[in-house]
């Protein structure tokens, strides 16, 4: 399997992840755009000069407290590299017992507190262990918990795992009616779910502000927020939907905009649409759904922005080529390669086009050029495992070499072990080998590695082709 289009798209989660580390201070940004009167940097001189300065300044007591709780964080952070999430929750509760005077080091350890208590109702830690570190952690934040049904929806999470629906329901209620119409308070309980992973109770929080919402601008956060956790959840028309309701809202792309980010992801939830689609064959939606990621593009591309519109000209290209339409499929692959002309994959379905074409020549140009640029990759980044795989299935999907190929796919597996789309390259190649038994036993060990239902489809559409053909079918 090709990965190059795998990697396109990444922005959503670093998205996610940037706006969940400040998620405390993105409330007042959804109100007023972020221009508070008095200032961030105002306030937190105020803070710390009322506390004695960093690490409380000359108190030497508060010097040595701060020490400690840097030490509690440094503790739970090894702790949660080793997966034990049971010990990093018993450091942080003893770290409770201290409160540290520094604004921003306070601020860094509530944050870390608000993870952890997340991380570990996602890890499923035992519901008691975890519900009385709520309790301590509540306690301890006191008046300072400025958004308490965070911690309701986490309490809710556990209540419906034991079986106790009646008190979960009773505490979604409590916190989606706590500040009923208060739109960038829902939303920034939202962000912390989302960025979480609780998806779904994300979208009851979406759902219940964006009534509330004043305005394009609080409106099409809402409705960002709403894509990011339909995209989550692989309900991708949903997600696309409401990517293409936050471009009504905010507007389109232009030059220079920093809402072209969102767009690039935008874009990218299209192309996951189409990929739904071409899995299961339907290659004219796929079109269709990449086609929707053309409206996100704008008239300059950077170069992150660039390999994603790329890949949306390849995708439909590709669909086209499935088509038995080839002349539209050639269109949208140049297209694709003039965005990247050193992309190799884009110049093998380039091939493929001339080839059904009856244009031997100019496919015979195109897949040399194709091998040339996997070499060349390959000799300035010998430890890569992307050209290995890639040159491998290049060979293997046209019978070519099949020999290198098997050579060049092992090797990207010793630099990558245990990457589901490289197994299936190997398998791939024995199949064409006629070896069916060994490629049925990689496609498994693929099918058991990739968690993603809308790869696992292709996985199991390519065990039956391996099955079939064992059986002499």
């Amino acid at each position: 399997m090709r990965t190059w289009l795998m990697r396109i798209w990444l922005l959503r989660s670093a998205l996610v992840a940037a706006l969940l580390a400040a998620w405390p201070a993105c409330a007042a940004t959804l109100v007023d755009g972020g221009d508070d009167a008095e200032g961030d940097d105002a306030v937190e001189e105020k803070g710390v000069a009322e506390n004695g300065g960093a690490d409380g300044g000359g108190d030497p007591i508060a010097a040595l407290e701060a020490e400690r709780v840097r030490e509690v964080m440094h503790a739970v952070e090894l702790l949660r590299q080793n997966d034990d999430y049971a010990g990093a929750v018993a450091m942080y509760r003893k770290g409770l017992a201290l409160r540290p005077k520094d604004v921003e080091l306070l601020e860094q350890f509530t944050n870390l507190g608000d993870w952890l208590a997340a991380r570990c109702v996602a890890k499923k830690v035992d519901a008691g262990l975890v519900t009385g570190f709520l309790d301590d952690y509540e306690a301890w934040l006191g008046d300072n918990n400025a958004y308490p049904s965070r911690f309701w929806w986490l309490r809710a999470i556990l209540l419906r795992r034991d079986g106790k629906t009646a008190e979960a329901d009773k505490l979604v209620e409590q916190a989606l009616a706590h500040k009923a119409e208060d739109a960038a308070y829902h939303w920034a309980v939202a962000l912390y779910l989302v960025g979480n992973d609780f998806n779904e109770e994300a979208i009851q929080e979406y759902e219940h502000g964006l009534p509330h919402a004043d305005g394009d601008w609080q409106r099409g956060n809402y409705t960002l927020g709403l894509a990011v956790a339909y995209m989550n959840l692989e309900r991708y028309e949903q997600g696309v939907e409401f990517y293409e309701k936050t471009f009504e809202l905010l507007g389109p792309p232009a030059p220079n905009n920093t809402l072209n980010y969102i767009y690039n992801e935008a874009a990218g939830a299209c192309q996951s649409l189409g990929r739904y689609y071409e899995l299961r064959g339907e290659h004219q939606k796929t079109i269709e759904a990449n086609e929707r990621a053309l409206k996100f593009q704008p008239a300059e591309l950077d170069d992150v922005m660039r390999p994603g519109f790329a890949g949306t000209q390849h995708a439909i290209g590709e669909a086209y080529l499935k088509l038995n339409e080839p002349e539209k499929a050639l269109e949208h692959f140049q297209r694709a390669i003039d965005m990247l002309p050193e992309a190799p994959g884009f110049l093998s379905t380039l091939g493929d086009a001339y080839a059904a074409l009856d244009d031997d020549a100019k496919a015979r140009e195109a897949y040399d050029k194709c091998v040339s640029l996997y070499r060349d990759w390959i000799t300035k980044r010998p430890t890569s495992s992307s050209p290995y795989n890639g040159l491998a299935w290049h060979y293997a999907t046209h019978d070519e070499n099949l020999d290198e190929a098997l050579e060049l796919s092992k090797k990207s597996l010793e630099l990558a072990p245990d990457t589901p789309e490289y197994l299936d390259t190997l398998a791939e190649i024995y199949f064409r080998m006629g070896k069916h038994a060994e490629a049925i036993e990689w496609i498994k060990k693929a099918l058991a590695l990739d968690p993603k239902p809308k790869h696992y489809v292709y996985y199991e559409q390519q065990l039956a082709k391996f099955e079939k053909a064992k059986a002499g079918g």
